[in-house]
């Protein structure tokens, strides 16, 4: 039986092409006399352990294993030594290593390599084995050079490498570590404004999907294979992974399900989520009726069904409800559906309560008032578009029927035939309810303050921020303190945490997502977005 490195989904390292692994990443060990950096970072060896030691090698090369298990393939890694001299060694996720030139990748002064004394190791074919079977070490490619990072590299009988520092010392054999910090690198497209170009880390995503922040810091996203990882913000640490359905499309969100705050994820046949304060993350799954669309605006998912039709989400369960003829399902509470029609009512429906109770009515800003968009807040609080006569009116209410928090007058008539639906086009909002569309208008709840951005279009609402095209064509990021121009080639946050923001961003013809710290810039107001006290 032929025998391969501790993870069998991958060859021997010895038998490795390193034309077949990708030279991006291509973290750089670095030692010094004071410590071990990689890619400039130090690293935290254990007490007592000397930085030019053969131990403190292997254990900073681990510490790359590790922080780069997400890709699921061979990397290589560059290894310098205190002088200078630099060696491109390729590493598998379980630990096992091999040169890949018997020269070195860099002289000491940063010289480039002289190729006419060495040679780049030989293309392997298939199925080879290195000499030296049950233990006896292959000499032909074993001594790289004596006081090299890793001054001898020999081909064990397991398949592994085992390493040594100046030819001296015991063999110590690479080993799996815990979950750590994911690399650092550079983001590949102009950065945000407000935020550094240099990830704190960077891990590979899913293309074209879709990011979570929770409200304990941590960031949900699809990764490579299609599960669901859930990861520290500030540090990329994994903290738990889940399953997500083969080939899905849907999308993460943070939301409340029977009180208690969720990670959800939805699609057109489907509804998962995991409570946030259950330690197991134990999935609960729903399987939606054909037709449906899932809405994460309000307080609870929302699944929006043809033939006026709707449900709340409890337990494992879609509860239906019946919409009242004329009436449009906006909102769920978690243990009914709220409806609206243009008059202003506002039915509370359950479901198995029969016919639907008698409607409250919204308190008009004016007599004859005409509903024109209704669209709930996570937080509880619901916005309202209104028209009477040549005004438009959006008015933000405490809750739905409650007392009124603030008022601003609508420009143009972008929403008089919107209808009062959920249409994401018309109205967008953030998880956490920091901001909400409405037409033009940009509502912040919480402070209550809003801003007019003229012929708003392709925005992105993300923790406390609004990326969207103005009616010039210009790109614009509002927040709460004010609205500034950006440039259109910035890249866009698929979501803010504090100050972090988290870019997705091709490299490579992969798709990686990048936490960028903030630079602790503030937007300045401009005059076309000026501020005003409630909406």
């Amino acid at each position: 039986m032929t025998e391969t490195s501790g993870d069998n989904r991958f060859p021997p390292v010895e038998e490795i092409d390193p034309d077949s692994v990708p030279d991006w990443p291509h973290p750089v060990v670095t030692v010094r006399p004071e410590g071990i950096d990689i890619d400039g970072q130090p690293v935290q060896l254990p007490p007592g352990m000397a930085p030019e030691s053969g131990h403190a090698r292997q254990f900073a090369l681990r510490e790359v294993a590790a922080r780069y298990t997400g890709l699921n393939r061979p990397l290589k890694v560059r290894a310098r030594d205190p002088d200078g001299t630099a060696w491109d060694l390729i590493l598998t996720p379980d630990g096992s290593v091999a040169p890949v030139s018997d020269e070195p990748a860099e002289y000491p002064g940063g010289k480039a390599p002289r190729r006419r004394g060495g040679r780049r190791r030989a293309r392997p074919q298939p199925g080879a084995r290195a000499a030296g079977q049950g233990g006896v070490p292959d000499k032909r490619r074993g001594l790289v050079a004596v006081g090299a990072f890793f001054a001898v590299v020999v081909v064990l009988g397991v398949g592994a490498f085992a390493l040594t520092h100046r030819g001296s010392g015991p063999i110590v054999h690479p080993q799996h570590t815990a979950a750590s910090t994911p690399p650092a690198a550079n983001l590949p497209v102009p950065p945000p404004p407000g935020f550094q170009s240099r990830a704190t880390w960077v891990v590979p995503m899913a293309e074209n999907t879709t990011v979570a922040v929770t409200p304990d810091h941590q960031v949900a996203l699809t990764n490579g294979d299609g599960d669901l990882e859930v990861r520290d913000v500030a540090t990329g640490v994994l903290r738990w992974k889940g399953n997500l359905p083969i080939n899905s499309s849907g999308e993460l969100h943070v939301t409340t399900v029977d009180g208690h705050g969720a990670l959800a994820f939805g699609e057109t046949s489907k509804l998962l989520y995991w409570r946030l304060d259950d330690p197991n993350h134990t999935q609960h799954s729903i399987d939606l009726p054909e037709g449906a669309q899932t809405s994460f605006a309000g307080p609870s998912p929302l699944v929006v069904l043809p033939d006026q039709t709707a449900a709340y989400v409890t337990g494992d369960q879609a509860k239906l409800v019946d919409v009242p003829v004329g009436a449009t399902a906006v909102s769920s509470t978690g243990s009914s559906v709220l409806a609206v029609n243009a008059k202003g009512k506002l039915w509370t429906l359950k479901s198995g309560s029969g016919a639907p109770p008698p409607p409250a009515q919204l308190r008009l800003p004016s007599r004859g008032a005409q509903l024109l968009r209704a669209t709930p807040v996570s937080t509880g609080m619901f916005l309202v578009a209104w028209k009477y006569g040549s005004t438009r009116m959006v008015i933000l209410y405490q809750s739905p029927g409650g007392p009124e928090r603030g008022r601003k007058a609508l420009l143009g008539g972008s929403l008089d035939n919107a209808g009062t639906g959920t249409d994401a086009d018309v109205n967008l909002a953030s998880d956490d309810g920091s901001v909400v569309t409405m037409g033009d208008m940009v509502v912040f709840p919480n402070v209550p303050r809003a801003y007019t951005v003229s012929g708003l279009n392709s925005a992105t609402a993300v923790n406390g921020h609004l990326y969207g095209g103005d009616q010039t064509g210009a790109w614009v990021d509002v927040t709460e303190k004010g609205s500034r121009k950006i440039a259109s080639q910035s890249s866009i946050p698929a979501a803010v945490d504090g100050d972090v923001a988290l870019v997705a961003a091709q490299k490579l013809n992969e798709t990686l997502l990048y936490a960028l710290p903030s630079t602790s810039s503030t937007p300045e107001p401009s005059a076309s977005a000026s501020p005003s006290k409630g909406p």
